[in-house]
């Protein structure tokens, strides 16, 4: 029951696995499921990480906010933001440009304070852009970052299964003739093989951040997760 949309700067969470695909061009991802029996998710998966002021108030960027991804392209204007000490200013310099953050209380409990960007629009390309944000005499940098297509991949548990690693495939059964073999420690998908030893073949283009599984039955202000191309992804 996976879903697929295009989204610029979405920051809701469902309640399930969430993984954001993030690309230069389009993209399609397969998975395969495990079996859940519990009645409500939120008794088998791991708790969230506390959240508090305390914890947040250091000046950075937001998880899904880091060097290599890939942001929104025009017409639309990506977001960036992060976290900050109440009353902080913040500025973010991009091509040259300089912009005032606007500093306001996180949209999730309120209890943390955020700063968010909204950068000019940028047009799709393979270009490689870095991007800064200065507060209190510190400068937090980004590199890496591409303008492209958004989409935010979201369902089941399955959606954290990966195709694979090169180092992880079964070269005697590339074909998966022997459905014995197990693959991937997972078993044979039609044309795996293939699909992985082609995944460093997108690394230039595509990003991908999946979130770190995790449940909460409020908003929270943040979340876990890491930027990574295909190959290292496992697709």
């Amino acid at each position: 029951q996976a879903s697929v949309s295009s989204v610029a700067d979405s920051q809701g969470m469902p309640p399930t696995e969430l993984l954001l695909l993030l690309s230069a061009a389009p993209a399609v991802t397969t998975v395969a499921p495990p079996a859940v029996t519990t009645t409500d998710m939120h008794d088998w998966l791991p708790a969230p990480p506390v959240s508090s002021g305390a914890a947040t108030a250091a000046f950075r960027f937001a998880a899904a906010v880091g060097s290599g991804m890939v942001l929104a392209a025009a017409p639309k204007q990506a977001v960036v933001w992060g976290f900050c000490e109440a009353g902080a200013s913040v500025d973010v310099v991009f091509r040259g440009q300089t912009i005032r953050a606007t500093v306001a209380p996180d949209h999730a409990t309120g209890a943390s304070t955020t700063w968010r960007a909204l950068l000019p629009a940028t047009g799709a390309s393979f270009e490689k852009h870095s991007l800064e944000a200065r507060s209190g005499g510190r400068t937090l940098r980004l590199s890496d970052v591409l303008f492209g297509e958004v989409w935010v991949c979201s369902g089941q548990s399955n959606m954290q299964y990966p195709l694979g690693t090169p180092t992880c495939w079964n070269a005697t059964n590339v074909n998966c003739s022997n459905p014995h073999t197990k693959q991937c420690s997972f078993g044979c998908t039609a044309d795996a093989g293939a699909e992985i030893a082609s995944m460093a073949d997108f690394d230039g283009g595509m990003r991908l951040f999946q979130v770190g599984r995790m449940s909460s039955k409020t908003p929270l202000p943040d979340v876990r997760g890491e930027w990574l191309p295909p190959s290292k992804m496992g697709g």
